[in-house]
């Protein structure tokens, strides 16, 4: 029997490219999120290893970042539920890796326990993926993968945990050198013990300030001081090495100045989150508790506001707060404040505010708090309750919405300001049981996040999305941003981990990608046609607007420095390049997987093969 059956499953980022590297590129006649070119992955995707089998779970958890180095971020999926070799609940990991054009499956892997290198090999109920979390903990350039196994029996101890670290390379991720984790390894403050759940949430951040990410380590089920499942944090910094026990912290409700005392299934460490929230520069850490009890009121849930500082994370003036410490927040039962967290600056003001998840608030409907960053740290005025009964964030309140279970922050429109998806994975509509979907949700310089009727609604029946919503599929269970295809506005992918796929519930992904309010905003007139942008120099648009050819748009730029090159930026693959000022014609298949370039009427034609990434010819 499995002590760690509580655990919650949340998410806490062509052709020829020309030497001016954008720091924001392209984008559309739309701001935010778009279904163009929006992608639906599982494991019987073309490319993707692997096949999905029922209650798989692909989609169930999410993680972000750029294992090759090439500019591109790149997303892990965990499957946490599969069966490897005959293992039930084993568990396992894809990878699927960015491009300049979206994600593709070209190079993407699968990992398992029994991936020769990594440390361990499956068992039953393992549950190796459970939580993930990216970060560069050796500081090589290349962000590394940290995967959970909180179902890991040691030494007999069932469910004890373990966490891998898989390191990133110019190739991806390899199992080469790979760190193996658990409470017995060298260094760590404490001990295995049996239901420990060691892994069961993860968040990295540079919580010291050095070069080199560190990894906050959720023990959510650990006992403290004699009280069962209080729940603890490990804190492993990062070094040339990868992850170093040398400063390993802990941290439980009983640690002096930290606030709060331990008490028996309080799960500290359900959700973690590491940003910098007072503009130092420093990574801080906070640290959800859904299950604390507020007197009588049992689930009520708080937070705790752990500062960084150039020693590491330090209890002076960290916060602990229940939802009755901010405005028009309330302190219930079964609220479970602190479920989900994620932070940006949603104000552009400098500083990350925090976002907080209250997925049992209202009879289960669902809320979400929003507290701003200042250079003090996070402050309670200004802070601000959502709901779906606020004028315009769409849809209405119903009992188990559950409104707020998922949260990821990112840079869709690519303004400044960050914007907040807001998962409700049981949202039912019509006669479609608990299908879920997603709010979206925009920043604004200087008042933050706000609702409009222009923002978006999703679900696998949004129109423009492929696939229809099947009930109890979950949509949004699990989410995370990224910019897959760096062109400067964030992307989303959407866990649907009991979607059905080929008639199975094995879960999938699907991903919206950011667009740009415009290509060029902010550009200087210099005169004679000309115009310069920070990242571009100066250049002349040949065209003041979007062509469009069966909706896939293109712009064409010529560089003052050459005026008779031309750069091609098309919202399919991004930036190409042309040696002649006669301009190309740009043509896309119905099945997304080619574009034709065709210099004027000259032969030969050239196709870019978006699932290889390579440019072929034909010449009749």
């Amino acid at each position: 029997m499995h002590k760690f059956k509580k655990l919650f499953i949340v998410s806490v980022v062509a052709g020829v490219f020309f030497s001016w590297t954008p720091a924001l590129i392209a984008g559309a006649p739309m701001k935010g999120l778009s279904s163009t070119y929006n992608q639906l992955w599982s494991q019987d995707s073309i490319g993707i290893p692997g096949t999905g089998a029922a209650g798989d779970s692909f989609g169930a958890v999410l993680a972000v970042g750029d294992f090759n180095g090439d500019g591109c971020d790149d997303l892990a999926v965990g499957a946490p539920y599969k069966t490897i070799n005959g293992k039930d609940s084993a568990g396992s990991v894809n990878v699927i890796y960015g491009s300049h054009t979206r994600l593709r499956s070209l190079h993407s892997t699968l990992w398992h326990q029994d991936i020769t290198g990594i440390g361990s090999s499956c068992e039953k109920y393992d549950n190796f993926g459970r939580s993930l979390a990216a970060a560069d903990f050796n500081n090589d350039g290349y962000d590394d993968l940290v995967i959970g196994v909180p179902g890991e029996e040691i030494s007999g101890k069932l469910d004890a945990g373990v966490l891998h670290v898989l390191f990133g390379s110019a190739t991806g991720l390899t199992a080469t050198g790979a760190q193996y984790w658990n409470e017995n390894s060298a260094g760590m403050q404490d001990s295995v013990e049996e239901g420990d759940a060691f892994a069961g949430s993860l968040a990295a951040g540079h919580f010291d300030g050095d070069a080199y990410a560190d990894l906050a380590v959720g023990v959510i089920s650990e006992d403290v001081n004699g009280k069962s499942n209080a729940g603890a944090v490990h804190i492993l910094y990062g070094s040339a090495s990868g992850l170093s026990s040398a400063k390993d912290q802990i941290w439980n409700q009983n640690i002096v100045a930290i606030g709060d005392t331990a008490e028996k299934n309080d799960y500290f460490g359900t959700s973690l989150l590491a940003d910098d929230l007072n503009g130092d520069k420093i990574d801080d850490l906070v640290i959800g508790v859904p299950e604390e009890d507020y007197g009588t009121t049992i689930n009520a849930g708080a937070i705790h506001v752990i500062y960084g500082s150039a020693r590491g994370l330090d209890a002076d003036d960290n916060r602990f707060w229940f939802h009755n410490n901010f405005r028009n927040g309330t302190v219930k039962k079964d609220d479970y404040f602190g479920c989900s967290l994620t932070s940006g600056d949603f104000d552009n003001d400098g500083y990350n505010d925090l976002a907080i998840g209250i997925r049992g608030k209202g009879s289960s409907s669902g809320a979400m708090q929003t507290v701003p960053g200042s250079v003090n740290g996070l402050r309670q005025i200004g802070s601000r309750l959502w709901h779906q009964n606020i004028n315009n964030v769409g849809d209405k309140s119903e009992t188990n919405d559950q409104f707020g279970y998922s949260l990821a922050a990112g840079n869709f429109d690519g303004d400044g300001c960050a914007d907040l998806a807001v998962g409700v994975p049981y949202e039912s509509l019509g006669t479609d049981n608990q299908i879920g979907m997603v709010h979206e949700l925009h920043g604004v310089t200087g008042r933050g996040l706000e609702a409009s009727i222009n923002d978006h609604l999703w679900s696998h029946n949004t129109p423009g999305l492929s696939g229809t919503s099947t009930s109890l599929e979950h949509f949004a269970l699990a989410l995370v941003s990224g910019d897959f295809n760096d062109d400067g506005a964030a992307d989303l992918a959407i866990g649907v981990p009991n979607g059905e796929v080929n008639g199975k519930r094995t879960g999938s992904v699907r991903v919206l990608y950011g667009v740009p309010s415009a290509w060029d905003a902010g550009y200087t007139d210099v005169g004679n046609g000309w115009r310069q942008l920070p990242w571009l120099d100066y250049y002349a648009p040949l065209h003041n607007d979007w062509y469009n050819h069966n909706e896939h748009g293109f712009v064409y730029v010529a560089p003052i420095s050459n005026p008779s090159s031309m750069y091609i930026y098309t919202l399919d693959t991004g930036w190409l390049w042309t040696s002649s000022t006669q301009y190309p014609y740009l043509y896309r298949f119905s099945d997304n997987s080619w574009l034709w370039y065709l210099k004027g009427s000259d032969n030969p034609r050239w196709f870019k093969n978006l699932t290889s990434d390579k440019w072929e010819n034909v010449t009749d």
